[in-house]
């Protein structure tokens, strides 16, 4: 009996996910990889923890892979920074999360390989800003 009462609640709680539960979630990782980027641009100026720059470019590496996925129609919410064209344009929308995963990609391996990341860094930089400057309000 409990199992399907706790069945049921499980059921309804997916069911009443909204726009608004998909945007804060969306939030959330696009704030995790603000704080990566942050993070990562501090220890590449050689201020604090270099032996942490691979943790924080794996995290940044795993976010981009969920990127594509925070994004669904449903949370084209009223308060989102998200332009409308991340929906009416979802192949340049794909291009873009699709660039910003390689390149992340590409700057885990020189952070895990102890290589020279201020190249792969400018291009991870240069990929948030490309995706903003088309599918997010100024």
């Amino acid at each position: 009996m409990r199992v399907v009462f706790l069945m049921m609640i499980f059921a309804s709680v997916s069911v009443n996910a909204d726009g608004q539960a998909e945007y804060k979630y969306r939030e959330g990782v696009m704030q995790a990889i603000r704080g990566q980027i942050a993070s990562i641009g501090v220890i590449a100026r050689g201020q604090v923890y270099q032996e942490h720059l691979a943790i924080h470019a794996r995290a940044m590496s795993d976010l981009a892979q969920i990127l594509p996925h925070v994004f669904p129609e449903s949370s084209d919410v009223e308060k989102s920074e998200a332009l409308r064209a991340v929906w009416s344009d979802p192949e340049g929308f794909s291009i873009q999360t699709d660039l910003f995963i390689e390149v992340t990609g590409a700057f885990l391996e020189a952070a895990e390989n102890n290589g020279d990341v201020s190249g792969t860094l400018r291009r991870v930089q240069r990929s948030c800003k490309s995706c903003h400057d088309g599918f997010r309000e100024d």
